[in-house]
């Protein structure tokens, strides 16, 4: 596998976040690897905590609302987790798919442990200034993807200074789902600028085309949460594209990628049939 340098260098890399809408079973999200495989993604992602490692108020919190799948944070976690084994049958499916395999990991065991059937690893925005996890992450010599919800410019200076050279970093805020004047893409004019890396965008909006216009602005990792139904029960269906808004995505991203050129001005060879008739 390991398709993830070398796409960004030629296109953009498109990654399904199928998270926890899964709903904890094991079948569903085989079914929506196979799906998200033929909406032509470069990559799944998937999450996984160490659960005993949960902080003990954290751990009890009650869980009242529609979308828990139990009556604590823990419990509710529980219901959605898959151990190791079960990530590497998914592994399976996606890299015999052509797929990229993807874990963000939520804490220092689940990263320390993390098999090598993952193809790179995500730190997700909750745990962006964790840098002791950072650490860890680094020293498994996998690519890293560090997401920058709930951060500062200043916190994203950190996060750049850490990480290795072939460490991208993607613009995000942790709203579910987020307003569009809230994505705030103008931060991908300021990396172009400055940031001296590949960057893109983890966004949770409605719709496609901002992700098409994060391109534009050269983002080339691009990843969205995906489901099979944006009406199920969990709290990130409604953030998240169905296949044919995920298919849609793929195949416009692509366009405005490869719409965009070189940025050297000049006459195309597919101009010199209108040069002579036109050009008199």
């Amino acid at each position: 596998m390991g398709k993830l340098a070398d796409k960004v260098k030629r296109g953009v890399y498109v990654v399904a976040e199928i998270g926890g809408n899964h709903g904890g079973s094991l079948d569903c999200a085989k079914r929506m690897i196979e799906i998200a495989a033929r909406c032509g993604v470069d990559a799944v992602k998937l999450q996984k905590r160490e659960l005993d490692n949960m902080k003990p108020h954290v751990r009890t919190r009650p869980r009242t609302d529609a979308h828990a799948f139990g009556p604590t944070e823990y419990e509710h976690r529980q219901a959605l987790e898959f151990d190791w084994s079960q990530h590497a049958s998914l592994a399976d499916i996606a890299h015999g798919l052509g797929m990229d395999y993807g874990v963000s990991t939520w804490d220092t065991q689940s990263t320390a442990s993390l098999p090598e059937f993952a193809d790179w690893i995500k730190i997700p925005s909750a745990r962006a200034t964790d840098l002791d996890m950072l650490s860890v992450a680094i020293a498994l010599d996998k690519p890293i993807i560090a997401s920058t919800g709930m951060c500062d410019g200043e916190d994203v200076d950190i996060i750049n200074s850490e990480l290795p050279a072939d460490g991208y970093i993607l613009q995000c805020t942790s709203a579910y789902p987020c307003d569009n004047a809230d994505v705030n893409l103008g931060v991908l004019c300021r990396w172009q600028r400055w940031l001296g890396r590949t960057y893109g965008l983890s966004g949770h909006h409605r719709g496609i085309q901002l992700d098409a216009a994060a391109v534009a602005l050269g983002a080339r990792i691009i990843e969205r949460h995906y489901t099979l139904d944006r009406t199920g029960k969990g709290t990130d269906h409604a953030s998240s594209l169905e296949p044919h808004g995920l298919a849609t995505l793929v195949r416009d991203v692509q366009a405005v990628y490869d719409a965009m050129g070189d940025g050297d001005k000049r006459i195309m060879p597919s101009e010199q049939d209108a040069m002579r008739k036109l050009r008199v």
